[in-house]
């Protein structure tokens, strides 16, 4: 690294991606530190991340956990999330919670399936973590405005930010 250079911030898993399309001969660290202002500015505009910036350079998909490792190790907000599994978290309680929903726990949450199982004591702890404020990272195209209207019909208010 350089000295005065900044250490790089990203996920492992973006920046592996982004040394993959890294033009030959360009500095590593200085590629990477570009990449990065980039994203901060992406995220300071409240952009889409995906079109703006993993489209753009041809990227492909993040897995959910990078996008917001990715959002939280860029933000500039004095709010910051851990990203945990549920059976990490169990017995623990915290005033904010993100819970990020996949398809089998979509069905749960709306009641398309209702069988007690693992996935259903899952949702259970996913819910009831949080004292104050729980957050639902929907990480599914298909059925994601079905749960956006079944959240909206319940008067839970809702905050967007697409990425």
């Amino acid at each position: 690294m350089k000295p005065g250079q900044k250490k790089n911030i990203m996920p492992q898993a973006l920046k592996e991606k982004l040394l993959e399309i890294m033009p030959y001969g360009d500095d590593e660290d200085a590629y990477l530190y570009e990449k990065e202002i980039e994203l901060k500015q992406i995220l300071s505009q409240n952009k889409n991340l995906k079109k703006e910036f993993l489209d753009k350079y041809n990227l492909g998909r993040l897995e959910a956990e990078d996008y917001f490792a990715l959002i939280n190790q860029m933000s500039s907000s004095s709010i910051k999330y851990n990203v945990h599994s549920i059976d990490k978290v169990k017995g623990l309680e915290a005033e904010e919670c993100m819970f990020i929903v996949n398809k089998s726990m979509s069905d749960y949450l709306l009641m398309k399936k209702t069988g007690r199982n693992k996935e259903l004591n899952y949702l259970y702890v996913a819910l009831t973590r949080t004292s104050r404020n729980l957050i639902l990272a929907i990480n599914i195209e298909e059925g994601k405005n079905e749960i956006i209207d079944a959240i909206e019909k319940m008067g839970i208010k809702k905050y967007n930010y697409e990425i």
